[in-house]
């Protein structure tokens, strides 16, 4: 599970490319990568998150999947104010949809302070991508902010 941001994809907004082993690792490095735009804990540690949050998505493929569950989370971040940097996930194949199980965990975005680093507004279609080579899923993701 690994993600790393890319400087040559656009100008204007962040990019990263996330990979795992599972598509539960792949969106759990997807959504730490999206974390990690919006909220620099290197500069101040954070303690541990204070806040849960469960919901559920289903979608055709895994790059629809991943596209819903970052959506989500941005969502999330407007509606409820919570940033969510920690993911439990359990994906399912039925009836040719794959479901999704989210358990995470985050919190308040007022408790960040001076942490905060970008106000990530979507996810982009452009170069969105998901590839699996070999064992390893790997996705491109540009996020509009």
């Amino acid at each position: 599970m690994a993600y790393r941001f890319l400087d040559d994809i656009t100008s204007a907004d962040m990019a990263f490319e996330a990979s795992g082993k599972t598509v539960e690792e792949l969106l759990a490095s997807s959504g730490m990568a999206l974390f990690n735009v919006q909220v620099n804990l290197k500069e101040k540690q954070h303690k541990a998150f204070g806040r849960n949050f469960k919901f559920s998505l289903e979608a055709e493929n895994i790059e629809s999947l991943l596209f819903k569950f970052l959506s989500e989370l941005i969502f999330i971040k407007d509606s409820e104010m919570l940033l969510l940097g920690e993911f439990k996930l359990d994906v399912k194949k039925e009836r040719g949809l794959f479901k999704l199980d989210v358990d995470a965990n985050g919190d308040e975005i007022s408790s960040f302070g001076d942490s905060l680093i970008e106000d990530v507004k979507a996810v982009s279609m452009h170069r969105f991508s998901v590839k699996k080579k070999d064992d390893l899923f790997a996705a491109t993701v540009v996020l509009d902010v």
